[in-house]
């Protein structure tokens, strides 16, 4: 979990720049989840202009409200908090489209060990939908198989995408007709 956590925060101080210094995220979680709301934020959450980065979002701040895991915390040095799925939410800036493509997925894969996903449409929706419905499935296989969470990952995404590219050969034709194109 502190590999994918590290990995997302450098993601998202990456990232945040191509956003926008004061653009507007709405969220975009599933309004039936216990202890998840709907809400939307700024990026500059303290209105001074600058983005925003991981550190200053929600528990990730001085103010952790979870509990410590003690090994890991000890073995980096800084508190760990073992994140519960009620204090996870996701955002999506939508941009110029008429309908968001993204899809988010966040699930508890091992008791130390979180999902969370984000899957872009790139101008349809169709890969996406493909990534979404089964990158969690793979990673679990990967996860029986290995403990390496980055050999993982590689194989994980490789197998998707690999299985993509046969679903897009079969049905690709068909796409095309849905969307419209």
């Amino acid at each position: 979990m502190v590999s994918v956590s590290v990995s997302l925060s450098r993601l998202l101080r990456c990232r945040l720049s191509s956003v926008g210094w004061s653009s507007r995220c709405v969220c975009m979680c599933d309004p039936t989840a216990p202890g998840i709301r709907w809400n939307s934020t700024r990026l500059d959450v303290d209105g001074s202009g600058r983005s925003a980065t991981w550190d200053s979002f929600g528990i990730w701040d001085n103010r952790i409200e979870e509990p410590i895991l003690l090994p890991p915390s000890i073995r980096y040095g800084t508190p760990i908090p073992q994140i519960s799925l009620s204090r996870v939410g996701c955002a999506s800036h939508i941009g110029r489209r008429r309908d968001n493509e993204d899809r988010f997925q966040v699930n508890k894969l091992m008791h130390n060990l979180l999902y969370f996903a984000l899957f872009d449409g790139h101008g349809g929706p169709q890969a996406a939908d493909f990534c979404h419905k089964h990158m969690e499935q793979h990673i679990r296989e990967c996860l029986e198989m290995e403990t390496d969470l980055q050999a993982v990952l590689s194989k994980a995404f490789l197998q998707v995408d690999a299985a993509l590219a046969v679903e897009l050969q079969m049905y690709g034709n068909e796409f095309v007709r849905v969307v419209g194109l």
